[in-house]
């Protein structure tokens, strides 16, 4: 399950589930023909969970936001990239639903509005053994995405 974004020197790079606590990471330079040998990111997560990744429109430069599980399939986490997935902020938790009861918040998607907000949206459980899902929205600035 790969996760995809054309950065603006038109590379494609890509963040790839995996079984590992990274996720592996690819770039193209030929619009998907070719790719690097797929490597380890410097991204932790939990293992075969799914990503999402977003080139930041609003943003000068290849500044990237991701949105993934960690440290388990019950939180939902997102982290800013300032150079094009080289390296990584900290993951900060956008969702948590009900732990004790082991709901999952995951499959996640981004976008960002026209006044630059950024939107994470997933689908969160809201019964036991996915019997009941809701979609579920987080927005947010730059300044919180980018703080301590």
């Amino acid at each position: 399950e790969p996760a995809v974004v054309q950065l603006s020197n038109r590379e494609l790079y890509c963040l790839m589930r995996t079984m590992t606590e990274h996720p592996y990471e690819s770039r193209s330079r030929d619009r998907g023909r070719t790719w690097d040998t797929p490597k380890p990111s410097p991204i932790l997560a939990a293992k075969n969970n799914p990503f999402a990744v977003y080139r930041l429109e609003k943003w000068q430069g290849d500044k990237l936001i991701a949105a993934w599980n960690y440290p388990d399939r019950l939180s939902l986490v997102v982290a800013f990239s300032p150079d094009g997935g080289k390296t990584w902020t900290t993951p900060k938790l956008i969702a948590r639903p009900n732990p004790e009861a082991g709901y999952w918040a995951d499959n996640p998607s981004i976008c960002e509005t026209k006044d630059g907000l950024i939107v994470v949206l997933w689908q969160q459980e809201t019964l036991p053994r996915h019997l009941g899902k809701e979609v579920s929205i987080a927005r947010f600035n730059r300044a919180w995405l980018t703080s301590q």
